[in-house]
């Protein structure tokens, strides 16, 4: 009995984070926050291509896997809708 209402104390207590999560970091914040992972990302590649001390087959390696890179920032768009 004990536990079954732990398990509902928790899930209400997420809930209620969520909606205050998504309450202070809203869909523009979240936007602004991409665009700032986005800039740094721009910025990494463009000093990967310029560095002396790399050889080329490490720089097009590091290239590749910066290109596999997603920022990932807030919330998902899904993880929004089920509030």
């Amino acid at each position: 009995m004990i536990f079954r209402a732990l398990r509902i104390f928790q899930s209400f207590a997420h809930l209620t984070s969520q909606q205050t999560y998504l309450q202070v970091f809203s869909p523009e914040a979240k936007e602004r926050a991409l665009a700032i992972v986005g800039v740094i990302r721009d910025t990494m590649e463009e000093r990967l291509k310029t560095l002396s001390w790399m050889v080329d087959k490490t720089k097009v390696k590091a290239l590749e896997k910066l290109q596999r890179f997603t920022g990932k920032c807030g919330y998902t768009v899904r993880g929004c809708a089920r509030l």
